[in-house]
């Protein structure tokens, strides 16, 4: 949510992303190995721009949900950690408590 109110849906955060990398004066997405297909560099590029914009919003201190499944990256982004199981709170807990909890994320997230 934003400090002012309202959403921001995940689309909107990549589109978000894009948009500052190209107003920063990158004039073109980093390249990834010559043997990934194109598609796959582009899909890779665009995750790459989302997580780093959610890290940027993060430092201006704006509150964020983030769904998803990528543990790495969401430990140093969260403050607050849900594991759901059919619309069900599991666990909950602080980045250094799922840290603790690598049964967890073994049971729940499946990696």
């Amino acid at each position: 949510m934003r400090p002012g109110g309202g959403w921001t849906d995940f689309g909107a955060v990549a589109s978000h992303a894009v948009l500052r990398a190209f107003r920063a004066g990158v004039s073109s997405l980093p390249k990834s190995s010559k043997t990934t297909p194109r598609s796959h560099r582009l899909a890779g590029e665009r995750w790459y721009l989302i997580w780093r914009t959610l890290a940027d919003l993060k430092r201006e201190g704006l509150a964020q949900i983030v769904i998803d499944k990528n543990v790495a990256r969401l430990l140093p982004l969260a403050d607050r950690h849900y594991v759901l199981e059919k619309g069900r709170v599991v666990w909950q807990g602080d980045s250094q408590s799922l840290r603790g909890r690598p049964e967890i994320v073994q049971q729940y997230l499946g990696v």
